[in-house]
């Protein structure tokens, strides 16, 4: 009874790594929605562009979809993996 249990637990190793890369998505797409606001804020009051700006704030808000894209992945193929371990564990009839 305790091995069937091991094995329908879900894997504890891959909810932290999706966790991480979640968070890390929510932290680039904040910092790229900053770096575009302070950008915008500046164009507005001074009328010249930040070149780091234009060139930051796309790549943040890139690599935080990208990010959060694993992140929905790496968690869908650990939902998959519990279910296969779920089915392999049953005993045959």
């Amino acid at each position: 009874m305790s091995d069937q249990q091991n094995n329908t637990q879900p894997n504890v190793s891959s909810r932290p790594q999706s966790d991480k890369l979640n968070s890390e998505g929510n932290a680039c797409l904040g910092l790229g929605a900053g770096v575009g606001a302070l950008g915008l804020g500046g164009a507005m009051i001074s009328g010249a562009v930040c070149p780091l700006c234009i060139f930051v704030t796309p790549l943040l808000i890139g690599m935080g979809i990208t990010q959060k894209v694993r992140a929905k992945n790496c968690q869908a193929n650990t939902d998959s993996s519990d279910q296969t371990a779920e089915t392999n564990s049953e005993p045959d009839k």
